[in-house]
């Protein structure tokens, strides 16, 4: 399922500037049709596991959030929030599923970003 959902969210960079929602939300659904049944012919997976999709989806923005931090530490770098990661934080702390894609947050002329917050 982490594979799964690494897969999800590597492939909204397909359509993430289409300024319509519902538009993504088709784009992304047949996407994963596709990543899947590709996924099914090699590896075998229970309908009830792809239910969890959205959880495994915020374990990758948690895996995202952890690893831009320790990249940080491991620099030297000060401990702060730029806008891709503000708005990883804001999916994860008000649980906003499927990375914010289809939700009033995701703006397709700064996707994937949010004001800047302090750590």
């Amino acid at each position: 399922m982490f594979d799964l959902a690494g897969l999800w969210t590597q492939g909204v960079g397909w359509i993430q500037f289409e300024p319509d929602a519902g538009k993504r939300k088709t784009f992304m659904d047949n996407y994963f049709e596709t990543v899947l049944e590709g996924y099914k012919s090699e590896t075998g997976i229970e309908n009830s596991m792809l239910d969890k999709l959205p959880l495994f989806i915020q374990v990758t923005l948690m895996e995202g959030i952890v690893d831009a931090f320790e990249v940080l530490r491991n620099n030297g770098e000060e401990l702060e929030c730029d806008e891709e990661l503000s708005y990883l934080i804001k999916c994860l702390e008000d649980d906003i599923p499927y990375k914010g894609f289809f939700h009033e947050i995701y703006s397709c002329e700064e996707p994937f970003e949010y004001e800047k917050q302090n750590v």
